[in-house]
């Protein structure tokens, strides 16, 4: 008789998914779009796209140039893009490594096309060992306000805005904004796109934009971040890309720009850095995660410019060749919560930042897997029915999976 005490669960399992179309090597990473496809940069010639709803890959042009090796990573954002017949589609910037070149490219999906090389000086040539970028958009918490003030844009409409309109009025512009950025006017769940198809100057009263899809009023506020941040390369050092002035830079964009924080101790094989607005009192902070064999994993204030080490239990378990990260979203959309997965043992756990507790989120999976690679080749995407799943590239392998996380 069982214990009525006591929940009796029926533990999901691990599917396997189409596989990869080529093994993950070292610096191959994904990133999604947080609602249904899966970006996959194999190698320099190497780029796909998975399809959640169909488990089917399908290529996609590869960057004009460059290396994937060590240290390289890609991110998707939807705060820059393209309106293609009434439907707007975010992009994926490209930070490649070779250890002795590094390139930097934008992907716009509407089109299928790559961007010509953007700047990467002030980024040392030699980035090796592993290295992660995180882009503290307002996307990731639900496109709302209120966080990093004083970095964070408010653009604030002065008249109203009819369906099929191509210029908005706006009080003035708190900076230059590049053709291609995406506003949102509206919310996570209603949204209002406005996509710039000119560049506005600072303090511009107009924007120019892809033809409205839905009617914006007056006073209606969208917000906007143009600050993107890497580290790796087994170093203390932070770098800043501003969109907007494609331009890298160790400096904060507050009070005056100060040089960026060191962090405590260098970051090694297995770092990470995440935005996780979706946590009460998190909202200014990015979550670094050291790396290198070490449990460590600090914070840093956007506003402050300031570092600091993050109490958590369990900390036994350390970070290193082989760590997966992603992120679990709340129910208004933002992201809150990390998943890992531990080095190559196929153990997922989640950090709960609000707690200070990391726990075991999943089962374990199986399925035999390869040498150990740096790289990030996992994601978390809740699907139309509300299921969340870990999708998950095995090392030097072709092997994909996913299981569903139903607490």
């Amino acid at each position: 008789m069982g214990n009525n005490n006591k929940p009796i669960v029926d533990l999901p399992i691990w599917q396997q998914l189409n596989f990869t179309p080529a093994n993950s090597a070292a610096g191959a990473s994904i990133t999604d779009d947080n609602e249904r496809f899966i970006y996959y940069m194999i190698s320099a010639t190497n780029f796909w796209r998975y399809d959640t709803y169909s488990d089917t890959w399908q290529q996609l042009a590869s960057p004009p140039g460059g290396t994937i090796a060590a240290g390289s990573k890609i991110i998707y954002t939807k705060c820059f893009g393209t309106q293609l017949n009434g439907v707007v589609y975010g992009s994926v910037f490209s930070f490649q490594c070779s250890g002795t070149a590094v390139t930097f490219y934008r992907y716009d999906i509407a089109t299928n096309v790559w961007s010509s090389i953007l700047s990467v000086a002030n980024v040392p040539a030699a980035f090796v060992v592993d290295g992660y970028i995180s882009y503290p958009s307002p996307e990731l918490n639900g496109w709302g306000g209120g966080y990093h003030s004083g970095v964070l844009r408010t653009i604030t409409t002065t008249a109203q805005a009819d369906v099929n309109a191509t210029t908005i009025s706006v009080s003035a512009l708190p900076q230059a904004l590049l053709s291609g950025t995406i506003l949102n006017f509206g919310t996570l769940a209603s949204p209002k796109w406005a996509v710039l198809t000119a560049s506005a100057a600072l303090n511009a009263t107009s924007i120019t934009v892809a033809a409205l899809q839905a009617q914006i009023g007056i006073s209606s506020n969208a917000y906007y971040y143009d600050n993107m941040y890497l580290i790796g390369n087994s170093s203390t050092q932070m770098y800043r890309y501003n969109i907007s002035g494609n331009a890298w830079s160790t400096t904060s964009p507050n009070s005056g720009n100060p040089a960026l924080v060191a962090i405590s101790a260098a970051v090694g094989a297995g770092c990470c850095i995440k935005y996780l607005p979706g946590a009460t009192g998190f909202e200014n902070k990015l979550v670094i995660i050291r790396g290198g064999a070490t449990a460590n994993i600090y914070l840093y204030d956007l506003v402050a410019n300031t570092i600091s080490a993050l109490t958590y239990y369990p900390n036994t378990e350390t970070y290193t060749t082989g760590t997966y990260v992603s992120t679990r979203n709340n129910a208004l959309g933002k992201q809150e919560k990390l998943v890992f997965q531990k080095d190559i043992t196929l153990r997922i756990f989640q950090l709960d930042l609000l707690t200070g507790r990391k726990t075991g989120l999943c089962t374990q999976n199986y399925y035999p897997g390869g040498a150990a690679l740096v790289g990030d080749r996992m994601a978390v995407i809740k699907a139309p029915d509300g299921t969340e799943y870990i999708y998950i590239i095995l090392h030097t392998s072709t092997a994909f999976l996913r299981t569903g996380l139903f607490f």
